[in-house]
């Protein structure tokens, strides 16, 4: 019996032996019945319900595409824009006996393939570019009721120096006054700043993509460039997507499903913020802090008259003075 037991171990996929845990467990059994359920001890029960089931792995068929893959590559290698449909009438000359179907998605594929080219990592000098992003983190207990949170994140692309300034909102005020306060932590301002697409920063006009009015001239004023990453390319990017990856990983996991003050967690941000740019950063052999150092002498000063980033709202005045 007890070698019958292991041989049905060793048989018995773990993808499916956690589907059956989770479904017991919904039925309403014991973590006791599951594992007498299953033939597992009740601590690898207790693991296989701690974590969302895995799906089960399906075989892989062989396709009758298969033989015939490479030659499909070279012409699509040679000519990405080829008709799918005179592949197709190709390879059936050859042999193929299958649907054009399943010869158009393999072209498709190879096509989003070819389009992915090499990201080269590029090195700005100091106080040349930085990137600007926004973080969700969802519905959270703030400041006693439940609100969306969201983080605005600015890094300097030499010293990779962050700032980091949680709100409730992404508006085009919050946005520039999220700016001005990144400013004022580096000490000056950036000769470029990079965006991705965000509707607070750049607008399509079905050919083109301009700049956001409000942003423009806000950039004028402090006297910086606006840049845009590469549609899809997130990449382009990178120093600011990877330290938002940091930011969740290693601040806000300690504060996840916590009720929380805003003006608190903004403080201890900034306290995080004045440890992390301390370590060494291991391209480098340098911490944010020094290279911040050489960096912060570069950057423009910032202007002596600020910007008003309040929304303007329209208002109707009647001759009895009173707004509408």
């Amino acid at each position: 019996m007890l070698v019958t037991k292991l041989t049905e171990k060793r048989k018995a996929p773990v993808e499916n032996l956690m589907l059956e845990a989770h479904k017991l467990q919904a039925q309403g059994l014991t973590q006791k019945e599951i594992a007498a359920a299953i033939n597992r001890s009740e601590r690898t029960v207790r693991n296989y319900l701690s974590e969302p089931p895995r799906k089960r792995r399906r075989p892989v068929r062989p396709s009758k595409l298969d033989p015939y893959k490479p030659f499909i590559k070279s012409v699509i290698d040679e000519n990405p824009g080829c008709n799918g449909a005179k592949v197709h009438e190709r390879i059936c000359a050859m042999g193929f006996n299958g649907k054009s179907s399943i010869v158009r998605e393999y072209i498709t594929k190879l096509r989003k393939e070819s389009n992915r080219k090499a990201v080269i990592r590029f090195e700005t000098e100091p106080a040349r570019q930085a990137q600007v992003d926004w973080v969700e983190f969802g519905w959270q207990d703030l400041d006693n009721r439940r609100q969306k949170l969201y983080a605005f994140v600015m890094v300097m692309g030499y010293s990779r120096m962050p700032f980091v300034v949680f709100t409730t909102r992404m508006d085009s005020a919050t946005l520039l006054w999220c700016h001005i306060r990144a400013f004022i932590w580096f000490g000056g301002v950036p000769k470029e700043i990079l965006y991705d697409n965000m509707k607070t920063a750049w607008n399509f006009d079905g050919e083109n993509w301009q700049p956001n009015r409000q942003l423009a001239k806000f950039a004028c004023h402090y006297g910086y460039v606006i840049k845009r990453c590469r549609i899809h390319r997130p990449e382009t990017k990178g120093k600011v997507e990877r330290f938002n990856q940091y930011l969740e990983g290693n601040f806000f996991v300690d504060y996840e499903g916590l009720s929380l003050k805003l003006e608190e967690l903004n403080e201890s941000a900034a306290e995080w913020i004045s440890r992390i740019k301390k370590n060494r950063l291991s391209q480098f052999n340098e911490s944010r802090e020094e290279r911040f150092a050489r960096e912060q002498k570069l950057l423009n000063r910032i202007p002596a008259d600020g910007f008003d980033v309040r929304d303007e709202i329209p208002a109707v005045v009647n001759r009895e003075s009173c707004i509408t």
